[in-house]
């Protein structure tokens, strides 16, 4: 028999909010944030593209970065773990203001020697 260290590290962000906002009226979103593997992720980062147009009112956890890139530092999430990232963000102008969020994180593989 042949044993191997196969894994398949994966981490899912899902946005929660409105899509439809008013103008100078801030508005609650959350990012989720799930390792939807069966082993721990490390080094998880979430960044997020605030585009012009918005901003962003408040963050919990507080963000780290500038008007335009914001950034959480998650460290390790544990198998079906998940985060959530809570916005308070306000339109400034009309129109479409695509907000981006991505994630990277290490994933690892064990494999046991007997």
């Amino acid at each position: 028999m042949v044993a191997t260290g196969k894994s398949e590290s994966a981490v899912s962000l899902e946005w929660v909010g409105p899509t439809a906002v008013k103008v100078g009226v801030p508005s609650d979103y959350a990012i989720s944030v799930r390792n939807t593997c069966n082993v721990p992720v490390q080094k998880v980062v979430v960044q997020m593209r605030v585009p012009t147009g918005v901003n962003v009112v408040s963050s919990e956890p507080k963000a780290e970065g500038n008007d335009s890139i914001l950034m959480w530092e998650l460290g390790t999430l544990l198998p079906k773990q998940e985060r959530r990232l809570a916005l308070k963000l306000m339109s400034t102008q009309r129109g479409d203001m695509p907000c981006q969020a991505w994630v990277t994180f290490t994933g690892s593989s064990v494999m046991k020697l007997r």
